[in-house]
């Protein structure tokens, strides 16, 4: 007896040890995969095709054939050959394999090749291995169900409580079903395309792309169809790896219909369905451009006319329509060669108001897809002509300055600096003749440039050379003094800054450019040196303000300059980086814009006594 207690007490730890192993390796759920998980990889199926009574394997490979847990645990491996449209990460089981889903008539096990049905079999301790897979199976334990012609999917699944955990799945395509048997074959037939929509056209040609998933086997082509409205239909074969297509007129597209597209793919088993249809346009060539800058110029009894010719393929003429009240004269249209860029129609009525119209002319099927229109009215004989021709320079954006003028400036008081009541601005007695804008210097005196006084001043706003080209030697030097610091004695900033202020010389942005793209123009204060001894130049502001700009042009443009922000001294917004003074915008800046500024400055009473200076650099962008 007590022998035999040893035993049974060996036994019984032993399967204690056994189950807390298969424990430690197991991880549940509680239902069934969601549909349209993906099946784990790693199932081979040999040979990849036969018929209902051949032989097969289907084996899982190494690392990929193990459940979640062990039969302990309460996971089973199984078999099934379901139909392609079942979701097999939704499939139930019980003892006898998968359960046929709700409208689904086929849900079968694998059988070996003796008749076993392939279920509910345990994984291995510990493990969960997959392990006792037939050597051979085959089809012929169900070959006379029937099995219907179709796709389906076979495989191995984990199970847990009858749910799929884990599986793996093949796709096979059965045909030429019996009743008594059937041929199989490993893969399926290609999905279905998606054709892009819209469809292009052009002379004779349908022009489309398409997508298309991966098939198994790999798809070896495709084919275009092409159903018009009226007419043969046309269709045409494209190499595996295609994206796009071009049905021309080879291929049967003619114009004037639209067709109906579509595309299917082809593999070894067969054809996918048909894709998504899409109708093209009326399929016609595409018109070509019209001619451009159409001038027509009035003569005596006459009028000349020229034009650009178009771009793309080259016409091969021109129809040169004139009409007078809208009634065509003798001989119009016209005609004129493929080079030609201008026509002359004489003994035209002086006073009469005629319309040239130009089309372009090409080789049939293709036109022009409009014409070019312009207005002349002849002179009668007994008049004289002189054409006047006159340059308009290239235009430039020029920054001028000059030394001691100011524009007025506002009040600007604040808590820190005080009352710092409105300007009044400078005198403009002209220092160099008449004041005037251009030719004569305005008041002030001429900046430094080189270390001498600026050679350009006398043409300020708008130095040029003999052309008429702005040709300005600038940036030129002003110089402005503020002064002795006060300091601050009340406040927030009481006993923390001396307080300094003055005014910037008077700027004068000028803009000719024919773009007219707009304009910045920034200012950025250097360091304040003496010595040694230096302060930020953030400690600078202003009041920005913008005196004057152009006023609106007879045709009614009209500069429009903006003033930049006021800019109160701060260690981290000030001056040290580009601050605006002013812009104009874009289609608003053609003009003479003149800027002026208050300066406001703080000076830390931990800078030295003596005489600080630092540079306040303006640039235009």
């Amino acid at each position: 007896m007590r022998r035999t207690n040893r035993l049974t007490k060996m036994a019984a730890v032993a399967a204690a040890l056994a189950a807390a192993a298969s424990v430690a390796l197991v991880t549940t759920s509680a239902s069934a995969l969601p549909g349209g998980t993906a099946p784990t990889g790693g199932q081979n199926l040999a040979p990849s095709s036969g018929n209902a009574s051949s032989n097969y394997q289907l084996t899982l490979t190494a690392g990929s054939n193990t459940c979640p847990g062990d039969g302990i645990a309460g996971y089973k491996w199984t078999t099934y050959m379901v139909p392609a449209s079942v979701d097999a990460a939704t499939l139930t089981y019980n003892s006898g394999g998968p359960i046929a889903p709700s409208g689904v008539t086929f849900a079968q096990p694998l059988f070996s090749s003796a008749g076993s049905p392939q279920v509910s079999k345990s994984p291995g301790l510990g493990d969960g291995l997959i392990s006792g897979i037939p050597a051979n199976y085959s089809f012929s334990a169900i070959a006379s169900l029937p099995v219907p012609n179709g796709e389906y999917k076979i495989g191995y699944a984990c199970t847990k409580d009858g749910q799929t955990e884990r599986y793996w799945q093949t796709s096979i395509t059965v045909s030429n079903s019996t009743g008594s048997g059937f041929d199989w074959v490993k893969g399926v037939k290609p999905v279905a395309p998606v054709l892009a929509s819209p469809l292009t056209v052009d002379n004779a040609t349908v022009n489309g792309t398409f997508t298309h998933a991966a098939s198994d086997p790999s798809t070896t082509g495709y084919t275009v169809t092409a159903v018009p409205a009226a007419g043969t239909t046309v269709t045409k074969a494209l190499a595996a790896g295609s994206t796009s297509f071009s049905l021309t007129a080879a291929d049967g597209v003619v114009n004037g219909t639209t067709y109906a597209v579509t595309v299917k793919a082809t593999n070894s088993i067969g054809d996918s369905p048909a894709s998504n249809s899409v109708t093209s346009p009326t399929v016609a060539p595409p018109a070509r451009p019209a001619v451009t800058n159409l001038v027509a110029t009035p003569g005596i009894e006459q009028v000349g006319i020229t034009w650009t010719a178009p771009t793309g393929p080259a016409p091969t003429g021109y129809s040169i329509a004139v009409t007078a009240g809208g009634t065509p004269i003798a001989g119009s249209p016209f005609t004129a060669a493929a080079g030609a860029t201008s026509f002359t129609r004489a003994g035209l009525t002086a006073g009469t108001a005629y319309v040239f119209t130009v089309t372009p002319t090409h080789d049939a099927p293709f036109v022009a897809g409009s014409a070019s229109t312009a207005p002349s009215v002849p002179f009668p004989n007994n008049i004289l002509v002189q054409d006047i021709t006159v340059t308009r320079p290239v235009g430039a954006l020029v920054l001028t300055q000059r030394c001691g003028v100011y524009g007025p400036l506002a009040d600007a008081s604040d808590a820190f600096f005080g009352s710092l009541p409105a300007l009044a601005a400078s005198p403009a007695a002209a220092a160099n003749g008449a004041g005037g804008a251009y030719g004569t210097n305005p008041g002030g005196t001429a900046p430094i440039y080189s270390g001498s006084a600026d050679p350009n001043f006398s043409e300020y706003p708008y130095p040029v050379d003999a052309n008429g080209v702005p040709n300005p030697n600038y940036p030129t030097n002003c110089g402005v003094n503020l002064g002795i610091g006060s300091l601050i004695t009340s406040g927030d900033r009481a006993g923390q800054y001396f307080t300094a202020t003055g005014r910037i010389n008077q700027i004068t942005v000028v803009d000719t450019r024919d773009t007219d793209p707009g304009w910045t123009l920034n200012g950025t204060m250097s360091n304040f040196v003496n010595g040694s001894d230096s302060f930020s130049g953030n400690y600078l502001g202003w009041n920005p303000q913008v005196t004057d700009d152009s006023d609106a042009t007879l045709a009614g443009y009209n500069q429009t300059v903006t003033a930049g922000g006021a800019l109160a001294p701060a260690l981290s917004t000030g001056l040290a980086t580009a601050k605006p003074l002013a812009s104009a915008p874009a289609a608003s800046g053609l003009g003479i814009a003149t800027l002026d500024a208050r300066l406001k400055l703080f000076i830390p009473v931990t800078a030295k006594n003596g005489t600080f200076t630092g540079t306040l650099t303006f640039t235009t962008i």
